[in-house]
C-alpha cells in the first residue's frame, strides 16, 4: 500500500509540471486541464467564444425542457429558458437563445472581469 501512496504522489507531482510547462496535463475529470482559461488563450480562443459554441450545440443537439425527464439532462445551459420542465414562451427561442449569447457576456462575464482585473491579486 506504501508504494500506491509513493507512486500516486509522484503522478501527481508529474501532472503539476506538466500543467506549468504548457497545459498539457489533465487533472479533475480530464477537462479541467483544457478549460483552464489561461490555456485557452494561449491557443487563442476566448471564453466567450467557447461559450457560445457551447450554447449552440445545446441549444441544436441537447433535449429540450422535460416535465417528466427523469436522470435525462434537459435544458443544459438554460438555453430553452429558465425551467427544467417547460420552454420559455416570452419571446421566440432564437431570440432568447440569441440574448443568451449577447447578455451573458456583456451582463455577467464583463463586469466579473473587470472587478477580477481589479481587485483580485496580480500572479507573481
Amino acid at each position: 500500500m506504501d508504494g500506491f501512496l509513493i507512486n500516486m504522489r509522484a503522478r501527481k507531482e508529474s501532472e503539476e509540471i506538466k500543467m506549468e510547462e504548457g497545459c498539457t496535463g489533465l487533472s479533475g475529470n480530464g477537462i479541467t486541464g483544457i478549460l483552464n482559461s489561461s490555456c485557452l488563450h494561449r491557443i487563442g480562443v476566448s471564453v466567450v467564444s467557447l461559450a457560445w459554441v457551447l450554447m449552440l450545440i445545446c441549444f441544436f443537439f441537447m433535449p429540450p425542457p422535460n416535465p417528466n425527464a427523469g436522470y435525462m439532462p434537459v435544458n443544459i445551459n438554460y438555453v430553452f429558458g429558465p425551467s427544467d420542465a417547460v420552454a420559455q414562451t416570452w419571446v421566440h427561442p432564437y431570440v432568447w437563445l440569441a440574448g443568451m449569447m449577447i447578455g451573458l457576456p456583456l451582463i455577467l462575464f464583463l463586469p466579473v472581469h473587470l472587478l477580477l482585473s481589479r481587485y483580485a491579486p496580480k500572479p507573481s
